[in-house]
């Protein structure tokens, strides 16, 4: 791996670290200010905003300053002060060899992420084969979605199957939204269906398997920041409401 690209690569790595410890810092504060405040979905928004704003802020700084690392404050990126590779070469290559350490800890982080990815690959997959059994459900459940979807005045009209052997209800799916249910869910009354149902139509109102979706990428990118996981946590189980509403 060339040395200049290894070293500005860690610098990244370093400064999207620090950044997103600092983020998800103010993040904790501004959630429970929003959580005082009875704000879900400003709270919501907070721990959101949280998770990826360290991708942004830390590019933003690797192209407009020079890295905060003192190991590299040294390169000079040009002299217009843009991004690009370090005008002297030899700087870095001097500092740590043409296959330095900044090379090694890439290739490592690369390495860990592939095993990351292989595994929720593995994960998906199956997932998806389990979800095969599932069949579209077309009776009194599917009725009641519909009238949920018309009293709420959801933009989104998802899809409703069932799997005899779902533990619990799940929404997913981006662009084709679907609710999958349990068998055992259609011996329910009317009112315990239709409260089950808001649940999950309002995972697929906040676009929730979007965002999971996201973090999920985020863990596997970057499985050494911890701090993504109690980001994710308090989104996951965090208050989902959708509120009732007539319809126009």
């Amino acid at each position: 791996m060339n040395a200049e690209l290894a070293g500005i690569a860690v610098a990244w790595l370093i400064t999207f670290a620090a950044h997103s410890c600092v983020i998800v810092g103010v993040g904790v504060v501004l959630a429970r200010l929003c959580r005082r405040c009875g704000s879900v979905s400003g709270e919501e928004v907070v721990w959101r905003v949280a998770a990826f704003a360290a991708l942004g802020t830390a590019t933003a700084h690797m192209l407009l300053h020079e890295p905060w690392w003192p190991a590299l404050a040294h390169i000079s990126y040009g002299a217009d002060g843009g991004a690009g590779l370090p005008s002297e070469p030899s700087a870095l290559v001097g500092a740590f060899g043409e296959f330095g350490w900044p090379a090694a800890v890439i290739l490592v982080a690369l390495l860990v992420s592939a095993l990351r990815l292989v595994r929720w690959s593995v994960t998906r997959f199956r997932l998806a084969r389990f979800l095969r059994q599932r069949r579209a459900e077309t009776g009194p459940t599917r009725k009641a979605l519909d009238e949920l979807v018309t009293t709420t005045g959801s933009q989104v009209l998802p899809r409703l199957t069932v799997h005899d052997e779902l533990a619990s209800p799940v929404a997913f799916g981006v662009l084709r939204p679907e609710i999958a249910v349990p068998a055992w869910a259609l011996e329910f009354d009317a009112d315990t269906q239709r409260s089950l149902l808001a649940h999950e139509l309002a995972h697929l109102c906040r676009r929730d398997p979007l965002w999971r979706g996201l973090l999920d990428l985020l863990e596997v990118l970057f499985p050494w920041q911890v701090l993504i996981r109690p980001v994710r946590r308090r989104l996951e189980t965090g208050p989902v409401p959708l509120q009732l509403r007539a319809a126009s």
